[in-house]
């Protein structure tokens, strides 16, 4: 019974902080999954105190910013997974379009692999982190997939304006 009402217990606080991470306030979190904000407000500073025994290396002697560092880099990757996702339903649309035989637009795939480029920036400044990380290297790949695509759809194009145009006299 203990178990069941911890687990309850820390699902509420799963989707408060991931509200909380997408900057929503006390009372936003609040109306949005119908709890008091004093609910709210217990549960975040749970979640504060897990955040600061989390985070092992301080930034100041009090600790007064291991909290908040730990919420800035969970933002951070929340905002990258879900430009991932975002980007993953640009591909399958490109896919469907070459499929049919259209002429895909890359440009909201590649402004998404930009921002995930900048997250990934932004979160290696974040914790100090000097090397790529293997999700920098994926995401390299990726983009260099979608440069080869763009550049074999040019050549497949280019290749039916001179069949279409027929030899010239």
């Amino acid at each position: 019974m203990i178990e069941l009402e911890k687990s309850i217990a820390e699902d509420l606080r799963d989707q408060i902080y991931g509200l909380h991470c997408k900057c929503f306030s006390e009372r936003q979190i609040a109306r949005a999954l119908k709890i008091p904000r004093s609910d709210v407000h217990y549960h975040m500073t749970i979640i504060r105190q897990q955040n600061v025994k989390r985070y092992t290396k301080t930034m100041d002697p009090e600790g007064r910013n291991r909290a908040f560092h730990v919420e800035m880099e969970d933002q951070i990757r929340q905002a990258m997974q879900e430009a991932w996702l975002m980007y993953g339903r640009a591909v399958k649309e490109i896919d469907a379009l070459i499929v049919e035989g259209k002429h895909p637009n890359f440009s909201h795939a590649n402004a998404l692999l930009q921002t995930i480029r900048g997250l990934l920036s932004d979160l290696r400044n974040h914790i100090g982190a000097v090397a790529p990380r293997p999700s920098e290297v994926y995401l390299q790949e990726q983009i260099d997939k979608v440069k080869e695509s763009q550049r074999i759809l040019e050549e497949k194009r280019q290749a039916a304006k001179v069949h279409q145009l027929g030899p010239q006299p």
